[in-house]
């Protein structure tokens, strides 16, 4: 997976450090689940989630204002373009279905398929949780990082919705357990 990195870090270096980050917290929200067989998975598909941004333009990645309809359109282009971009690579085909549906949410909102919760992944769920979490916690171009205290109540405010409710609790606890504070998610 060193060439996938060294292609993300080339076209976006805080894109990089997110999908690190991501996988890390996702991996520790796997084993708080009980999960630990999938803990290695979900980690490979935290850190690829993200790839398909590769292909977004920087000017819109990176925009400080609000994005207009079509940027945020191609913005949501990027886990089929993700899914695309791995298709290139000896990736197994479950992962980059994950990596798909990395933006699927549980109330069928999500894109890029509007997938119902049961055709959703656990380990999809997972990222999307970890995902949710890195970028409020995070300073974007648009808007500063929230803090992880507002951060995860944001996260309880849209379970059930957009994120998973068992994922978000597992969350929870591995932030309460001191497993993880703030972006050190070790």
């Amino acid at each position: 997976m060193d060439i996938v990195d060294k292609i993300v870090e080339m076209s976006d270096p805080d894109t990089r450090a997110h999908q690190e980050r991501v996988a890390i917290l996702a991996a520790s929200i796997t084993r708080h689940l009980g999960l630990v067989d999938r803990v290695t998975t979900v980690q490979v598909i935290g850190r690829l989630h993200d790839i398909g941004k590769t292909k977004v333009p920087p000017e819109i990645l990176n925009k400080p204002d609000k994005l207009e309809p079509h940027e945020f359109a191609i913005v949501q282009g990027h886990p089929l373009m993700g899914y695309e971009i791995l298709g290139g690579f000896e990736i197994p085909e479950f992962v980059r279905q994950c990596v798909l549906q990395h933006h699927e949410r549980v109330d069928g909102t999500g894109y890029p398929y509007r997938l119902q919760p049961e055709q959703i992944f656990v380990e999809s769920r997972i990222v999307a949780v970890a995902d949710f979490v890195d970028a409020l916690n995070s300073d974007r171009p648009y808007r500063p990082a929230m803090g992880i205290d507002d951060t995860l109540k944001e996260a309880v405010r849209v379970r059930g919705s957009h994120l998973d409710i068992t994922v978000v609790e597992a969350c929870l606890r591995v932030f309460s357990s001191g497993v993880a504070t703030n972006q050190q998610w070790l």
